[in-house]
């Protein structure tokens, strides 16, 4: 069982997990690798209350009259997907909560008209506002939690880029003009 969820205008982390495999941090050999990013939410975000209640159905759902328990446990040692941004590192973490969402096949990602976009497009990256479908479920296997499943995402609008940001571009760089034998040479 999982609840699906349309989160509309949240903050993209960590945009390269779109188009790129990557394992956990500080993950172990056997751990696969899955497209992988965060969602970063406001706690007034209209949908956090949304987003606190499909968790909660999911883990009482699979954990019956000991979900609380189990939520709290999973909260804790972080097998959560909803975390607290105080908890991590980077641009935009702190004084909000994100979503960390991740999948095994690769996610849709869409422009504003609903065109797919490519990762040498420039439209969707870290620090732009997107809406983000997920799917949250919980899960009992060698550990009790919750996760979101990354399904796609939509550019919604601009934001300051995270991290390195946007590549140079020629204007950065005085013309130099045509280079001569001694330029060439070592």
């Amino acid at each position: 069982m999982s609840t699906r969820l349309l989160l509309r205008d949240v903050r993209l982390a960590y945009g390269h997990g779109l188009w790129a495999k990557s394992k956990p941090p500080k993950a172990d050999a056997s751990a696969k690798e899955k497209y992988r990013i965060a969602l970063i939410i406001p706690l007034k975000h209209p949908q956090y209350a949304e987003v606190r209640k499909a968790i909660e159905t999911e883990m009482q759902a699979k954990f019956g009259q000991k979900w609380q328990a189990v939520l709290k446990a999973a909260e804790a040692q972080q097998k959560s997907c909803l975390r607290d941004g105080d908890t991590k590192e980077g641009d935009g973490f702190e004084g909000n909560w994100f979503i960390s969402a991740n999948s095994e096949t690769r996610p849709s990602v869409f422009d504003r008209n609903r065109s797919p976009v490519g990762p040498d497009d420039g439209v969707v990256y870290s620090g732009c506002f997107v809406n983000a479908s997920i799917d949250i479920y919980a899960f009992d296997n060698v550990s009790k939690g919750n996760s979101a499943g990354l399904r796609g995402v939509q550019f919604l609008r601009v934001g300051d880029a995270f991290g390195a940001g946007k590549a140079a571009d020629e204007t950065e760089f005085d013309e130099l003009g045509v280079a001569t034998d001694e330029d060439l040479t070592a």
